[in-house]
């Protein structure tokens, strides 16, 4: 007689939240979104994503549009007054920003290095946001806390 059993696991919970501050119109952060969604793939049981556009003068309707045109994998929101990016001061997009559940700021930063180095596209050497969102999932410290961003300012 073979006895078998079965062990539901809960999901987990996302451990921290991770804001990606984007506008519409920058062309460094639309390059960016195919490997923002493997991310945001890879790490959704770690984390909770949240697009930040911070465009000005667009509306919700060409939001919507540029989100489901580039099929971005989690939800977003319209910084209209800047209020999130100011506090945390992010000055350029795309920029990526990883808070635990208290509101710390674990990483802010860039996505990776693969544009910057000569203001040009190149293989990633170093992949920030998935480091940090690696050290969260493994529960140690993450350890480069930022990055500069090389991208396209914001302009508040």
């Amino acid at each position: 007689m073979i006895l078998a059993s079965l062990v539901l696991l809960a999901p987990t919970k996302p451990q921290v939240d991770t804001f990606i501050f984007v506008t519409s119109e920058c062309p460094i952060a639309q390059r960016y979104t195919p490997e923002i969604n493997r991310i945001i793939k890879a790490y959704g049981g770690v984390s909770n994503f949240q697009f930040q556009y911070e465009d000005v003068g667009v509306s919700q309707a060409s939001l919507d549009k540029h989100h489901k045109e580039y099929k971005i994998g989690c939800g977003f929101t319209l910084d209209k007054d800047h209020s999130l990016a100011k506090a945390l001061k992010v000055k350029t997009v795309p920029t990526a920003v990883v808070r635990d559940l208290k509101g710390n700021v674990l990483y802010m930063g860039r996505i990776d290095d693969a544009y910057g180095r000569d203001f040009r596209w190149h293989p990633a050497k170093q992949t920030d946001l998935r480091n940090a969102l690696d050290a969260v999932k493994k529960g140690v410290p993450v350890k480069v806390k930022s990055t500069k961003v090389i991208g396209c300012a914001l302009g508040f």
